[in-house]
């Protein structure tokens, strides 16, 4: 844990002269007249139902490309995989409040939370694994306000030829956080509703020496409210910073920061599934006032630097390291019971620290070239990825409570150490992509990948060694695109991906990861001038290798 932290103080620290140094040895600025910055006070919008103009990110309703998700600067259009968007604009012409309101929109993706405000999602019918994608970096932390949204970018189908193991078999959700933009503005929104919700916000945006050469944004968010049940409370506060340096016209630097802190009632999103609590009314709550309150604590930082060479040759290098402290607080059940009487229930709780952290590192050159008539867009890369998680979990017990004739301001008891366990996933990787159209309404996608992954957990209370698993895995992918009209595409995809484990057969031997495979063939349809984009597939997913739990002989 100090180690992580201390990463991330030394990146940020380190970065804030690094950029003063490098701006102050830049090409002079042309002079240009000073100007205030707009202010808006609210989602002011013309009656014609425009986004307001301060910010370009909001203008539209679909997007041509998702090529921080797909690592293709092509329309997702021609590119033969299921591609959905949620737009900025999306987001705040229908007052999403949560991604979990956000991701409404898409077909065939639900959301959960694994910890309240963490995000977890099933794609088309898998939650397989813990990882998410936030600006193209894999992520098991998984947190982030709404106003910190650019996009949610999401791909249908198996991803590990771009992204590895620990990425849901059934697609990948990529979360893109605003950056600087080429204006001056200060956008100032409040929202208020039931429960005692109040939520400020704020979205600055500065071109600091007048050229678009060194641009700084800051949005962030308070939110404060009480839950539908008693004794149930949240506060969280988020902060955005992003840092954009245009240092030449081929260099380009990108610093992103992120902070979140929360603190919340997590017995407020526990219930016990049972007849007689079904009846209930639902702001009736199984938790005590004398049971403490949860916090968390979340960090990231990232670093993006392009190059572009003369030749047209990109080179993409990417860092991104993310740290979550949870102090989960006597208010997290572990066990809520019902006795036979039918209104006796029993709680048990599960108090304790937990630390997640995410290291990712990737290597990427990508360009465009022509052998006869094939046009190739094409990608090679190289990646490095670290996740690490400790949980240390206090058993707690907490006096019945009366579901008839309910009495709160109880006792609660002494916390007993029941569980210490850390778990570590490092994966080393290199992959290709191209992209070629090779006829006028005909273009093909094929990808691969190499993964040397490793998983490894350890009971710190059983005093056994390190669990060790190791796996190589290769993930294809191949699909190919038919345009018989401008607005018309018609696409077939294969993929296969996989999941690594932690688990281990009742003998101590490693289980291989679970895979899955994917057929799809589909039609692409754009209408009202690119307005409207539409998507109809029909595909077969098939998971194997499936870890499950031996029955007791």
């Amino acid at each position: 844990m100090s180690t992580s932290r201390s990463l991330l103080a030394f990146l940020l620290h380190a970065s804030a002269p690094a950029i003063l140094v490098l701006a102050s040895s830049s090409r002079a600025r042309a002079e240009s007249p000073e100007t205030l910055p707009a202010i808006e006070v609210g989602p002011e919008r013309a009656a014609t139902g425009k986004a307001r103009s301060t910010d370009p990110s909001a203008q539209s309703y679909v997007r041509e490309q998702a090529q921080s998700t797909l690592k293709l600067a092509a329309p997702i259009h021609d590119v033969p995989l299921s591609v959905q968007f949620v737009t900025r604009r999306v987001i705040e012409e229908r007052q999403a409040l949560t991604v979990r309101q956000a991701i409404e929109t898409v077909s065939g993706v639900e959301s959960s939370n694994a910890f309240p405000g963490s995000l977890a999602f099933r794609i088309r019918g898998f939650n397989d694994a813990g990882a998410n994608l936030r600006d193209g970096f894999r992520e098991t932390s998984n947190q982030q306000d709404v106003q910190g949204i650019d996009r949610i970018e999401v791909l249908k189908g198996p991803a590990s030829v771009l992204y590895g193991g620990s990425i849901s078999s059934g697609g990948v959700v990529n979360i893109v956080t605003k950056t600087p933009l080429d204006a001056n503005f200060v956008h100032v929104d409040i929202a208020s509703g039931s429960y005692g919700l109040v939520r400020p916000t704020f979205d600055l945006n500065r071109d600091l020496l007048g050229d678009h050469s060194l641009l700084v944004r800051l949005d962030g968010a308070i939110d404060r409210s009480h839950t539908i049940k008693q004794f149930g409370e949240q506060e969280n506060v988020f902060l955005n910073p992003s840092i954009l340096w245009r240092a030449t016209e081929q260099d380009t630097l990108l610093l992103r920061g992120q902070w979140f802190n929360s603190g919340f009632s997590y017995g407020a999103y526990q219930s016990p599934l049972a007849t007689q609590t079904l009846a209930l009314p639902l702001s009736f709550s199984y938790m005590d006032p004398n049971q403490s309150r949860s916090h968390k604590d979340a960090e990231r930082v990232s670093l993006e630097w392009t190059h572009r060479f003369d030749s047209g040759v990109k080179l993409r290098v990417g860092m991104n390291v993310s740290d979550v402290n949870y102090s989960l607080g006597t208010d997290r059940f572990s066990r809520l019971t019902v006795a036979a009487n039918g209104y006796t229930l029993s709680r048990s709780v599960q108090s304790g620290p937990a630390w997640v952290q995410d290291y990712d590192w990737q290597n990427e050159l990508s360009g465009t070239f022509t052998t006869g008539p094939l046009q190739h867009d094409w990608l090679v890369g190289g990646e490095a990825y670290w996740s690490l998680n400790h949980t240390i979990g206090y058993a707690v017990t907490v006096p019945t409570l009366n579901l008839l004739y309910p009495v709160y301001d109880v006792a609660i008891g002494a916390p007993k150490l029941s569980s210490n366990t850390r778990s570590r996933v490092s994966d080393f990787s290199g992959y290709v992509q191209d992209f070629v159209t090779f006829a006028p309404h005909w273009r093909l996608l094929a990808g691969l990948r190499y993964d040397s992954i490793t998983t490894s957990s350890l009971n710190q209370l059983s005093l056994t060694p390190w669990s060790i698993n190791r796996a190589q895995k290769l993930s294809p992918r191949f699909g190919l695109t038919f345009e018989p009209l401008p607005e018309t595409a018609f696409f077939f995809d294969w993929s296969n991906s996989f999941v690594p484990t932690t688990s281990m057969t009742s003998s101590g031997s490693s289980l291989p990861p679970s895979a899955s495979q994917q057929w799809e063939v589909g039609v692409k349809q754009k209408a009202f001038d690119d307005r409207v984009q539409a998507t109809l597939a029909l595909y077969q997913l098939t998971r194997t290798n499936v870890p499950t739990t031996e029955a007791a002989s």
